[in-house]
């Protein structure tokens, strides 16, 4: 199997797989774990590791790059969702976040960063998001999913995932990272959530989207450094750097109960 074979592959498996698993551990564990792991490189990052065997060293770095400061978009996602997740039904506030997202995209194309910069960027963007999304509501006992619920999120993701990879793999490394991070599994899991679990459900799981981005942000930092010295040294740093982040966010969310 080529490369190009085995990114459509990861594409159309990988994605629900990841959506199916985060779905079923929101459901044992609560939202904000299903927000985490939908924060994690899980898709993303073997999907960046074969664009960038293809397309080369340089692509990779400048595009792993481009994805840090496409973090500053997500956190605006989640703020625009948050804000307006009580305004009415789920398309209210999913429109008001892509929206977000979009514009902030847009900005960073025409303001490029280099990675350490994009990094901090990124960083303090997560922190602040997490301030002003503001604290949700009480818990609420989660309403029986219908048994159509995870094929319908992990066929909404994969289509997502496939058109927008259709649409970035002719337009650059650049833009191609800025859209790398764009919050498929995010929008798709927090509008389920919000339709079915209310407002306060979702803010949870966007919480818990930003807290895994922060070893996402690691994972890219690595790759966007070291992918010109070594590819495959680059991504096992990224991975390493990833997991011991998370494994530590995951820590403080047990620990304060979110």
């Amino acid at each position: 199997m080529d490369g190009s074979a085995t990114v459509l592959v990861l594409k159309l498996f990988g994605t629900p797989a990841v959506v199916g698993a985060a779905t079923l551990a929101g459901r044992r564990y609560g939202p904000t774990v299903t927000g985490w792991l939908g924060g994690l490189p899980l898709a993303s990052g073997p999907l960046t590791y074969f664009l960038t065997v293809e397309q080369g060293a340089r692509f990779g770095a400048a595009s792993a790059t481009a994805t840090l400061a496409g973090l500053v978009g997500v956190a605006a996602f989640v703020v625009g969702f948050s804000r307006m997740s009580t305004a009415g039904g789920w398309p209210v506030p999913v429109a008001t976040g892509l929206s977000a997202f979009l514009v902030i995209a847009a900005v960073m194309l025409f303001v490029p960063l280099p990675a350490p910069a994009a990094f901090v960027a990124a960083l303090v963007a997560l922190t602040l998001g997490i301030w002003l999304m503001g604290s949700p509501q009480a818990r609420v006992a989660p309403r029986p999913a219908p048994p159509w619920d995870i094929p319908a999120r992990a066929s909404l993701a994969t289509a997502m995932v496939v058109g927008l990879s259709a649409i970035a793999s002719t337009l650059g490394a650049r833009l191609v990272g800025l859209i790398a991070p764009f919050p498929v599994y995010a929008s798709v899991m927090a509008s389920f959530t919000h339709a079915q679990d209310g407002p306060a459900a979702s803010m949870r799981l966007l919480r818990g989207v930003l807290v895994g981005c922060y070893g996402f942000a690691c994972f890219y930092l690595s790759v966007a450094l070291l992918a010109t010295t070594s590819v495959l040294w680059a991504f096992l740093v990224a991975t390493v750097a990833a997991l011991a982040v998370n494994a530590t966010s995951i820590w403080v969310l047990r620990r304060l109960h979110w």
